[in-house]
């Protein structure tokens, strides 16, 4: 079994210049929240201003992480954004889903993207893929999909006796209402 360590999270100032104790795994986090900030801000100067955005946070990083969040939220707030914070609990991608359907339906601005920070628990789903090239077999194929949460109108169910745990069906309004990004979290 290993055995994780934890980050030293000592001056969590974004200044990478500055930083003592610096830790490549700081790095890439400060990078992927930064690199998340330009594509958030990006991808909402083409629509309206005055929209929402969640973060949902695993519960065993958000204290280790808050100051940079509080950074990423002031910054996205200059931008007009509703920021919401909200720390998970939540152990099933169902409770995730509810929660994320409840904010579309009743936050103003409306809610238009949620983050996933750590071990947020995500949707398998199964589904069967065809090729145009007839030498190919269709595959069959189960992983992760953020589809789940990002459709938070259409209807999902668990049909494949080979895949219980998967959805597998897909109907109703199949379009997506929110976006959605994962940022995992592993500890060195």
């Amino acid at each position: 079994m290993h055995k994780f360590k934890k980050p030293n999270m000592e001056n969590k100032s974004l200044n990478f210049k500055t930083r003592k104790n610096h830790h490549p795994q700081n790095n890439i986090r400060r990078i992927s929240l930064l690199l998340l900030l330009f594509f958030v801000v990006f991808h909402g100067n083409s629509q309206t201003k005055e929209k929402s955005i969640v973060f949902l946070v695993d519960s065993e990083i958000s204290n280790e992480i808050g100051d940079e969040l509080n950074v990423f939220k002031s910054d996205l707030e200059l931008e007009n954004y509703n920021v919401i914070l909200k720390t998970s609990t939540y152990n099933t991608p169902e409770e995730v889903r509810e929660y994320l359907k409840n904010l579309y339906n009743t936050t103003a601005p409306k809610l238009i993207g949620a983050i996933l920070m750590g071990k947020i628990p995500l949707a398998r789903q199964y589904f069967r893929m065809t090729y145009s090239n007839p030498d190919l077999s269709p595959t069959n194929h189960n992983g992760l999909s953020t589809q789940f949460f990002s459709d938070l109108d259409g209807n999902f169910y668990k049909n494949n006796p080979e895949y219980p745990e998967s959805y597998s069906d897909h109907d109703g309004d199949i379009e997506s209402e929110i976006w959605i990004s994962v940022l995992p979290f592993r500890y060195l």
